[in-house]
């Protein structure tokens, strides 16, 4: 999904085809994140295999070898490509409906060796070890929506308009 000519709602991308040895790479990467905590879950099987049918495979998910963080840098190139892979990965992490710290250590691993920085990564990890109120805070703050908000606010009222726009979302 994408921004709308910065109106703040969004329409769908266009689905551009991915060479299969990059769909595989991505499979196989995905995987790393599956087993880095206790084992496949039964979602996660299920988000690989409907990757697996996206990516017009056959390779079925038990036949993946794991990919290291270097080699998926070498296969995938282009900069959107490995976005969209950590993007994938941390939705894997999310699957089995538990985050642990070694799904991240995979996660922040391969966003390194991909060079993408994903405040989205820092944000998993905040999840995973229960800082949830701190990653309130920090999607908040990022948010295309809250900084419209804000700017809309401060040109009203200043100070007394944040105060009103914000105040009682945060408690106040």
């Amino acid at each position: 999904v994408t921004e709308h000519a910065g109106l703040g709602y969004s329409r769908p991308m266009p689905v551009t085809p991915i060479p299969p040895e990059q769909a595989r790479a991505a499979l196989r990467a995905l995987k790393v994140v599956a087993l880095a905590s206790k084992g496949l879950h039964e979602s996660e099987a299920a988000l690989l295999t409907a990757a697996r049918a996206a990516f017009q495979l056959d390779d079925a998910p038990e036949s993946l070898v794991p990919i290291t963080p270097e080699e998926a840098a070498a296969i995938i190139p282009d900069p959107r490509g490995r976005t969209l892979l950590v993007q994938a990965m941390l939705l894997m992490a999310l699957m089995d409906q538990v985050v642990d710290a070694d799904e991240v250590v995979v996660i922040d691993r391969f966003a390194r060796a991909l060079g993408i920085e994903a405040p989205r990564v820092r944000n998993l990890r905040q999840f995973a070890e229960g800082h949830h109120l701190r990653l309130k805070l920090d999607v908040f703050r990022r948010s295309y929506f809250v900084q419209h908000v804000a700017a809309h606010a401060w040109k009203g009222d200043g100070f007394l308009g944040l105060y009103k726009a914000f105040g009682p979302r945060v408690g106040l």
